[in-house]
């Protein structure tokens, strides 16, 4: 009876340890999982590869005359903003690696 007891509580144990173990272990994995994402958008000396950008500006008419409430978006994205009464504007931004960004100005009115 005696042994049975102590191989249960060896069992036990051994068991504690594992699973202890095992949430250990995966700590450290969601942690390097973390870095890794962190350090995406990265050149090789740490600086941003595709860095955050501002484009300020003023939209006018043919007459100079400002059009508030202009859009201005990159294209292909859901990034915009309008333009304030007269006719200034700033968009921030990340840059797309690789490629050029196209900016798209639209107005609707006379």
């Amino acid at each position: 009876m005696e042994s049975e007891k102590s191989t249960k509580t060896i069992g036990f144990r051994f068991g504690v340890l594992i699973f202890f173990l095992c949430a250990i272990l995966s700590f450290f994995g969601f942690a390097d999982s973390a870095f890794a994402q962190n350090n995406q958008g990265r050149s090789a000396s740490g600086a941003p590869s595709n860095p955050r950008i501002t484009i300020k500006g003023r939209i006018t008419d043919d007459h100079d005359e400002p059009l508030p409430g202009a859009n201005v978006l990159v294209k292909g994205t859901s990034i915009g903003t309008s333009a304030d009464a007269d006719g200034n504007y700033s968009l921030t931004f990340q840059r797309s690696p690789g490629k050029s960004d196209i900016l798209v100005y639209s107005f609707i009115g006379t």
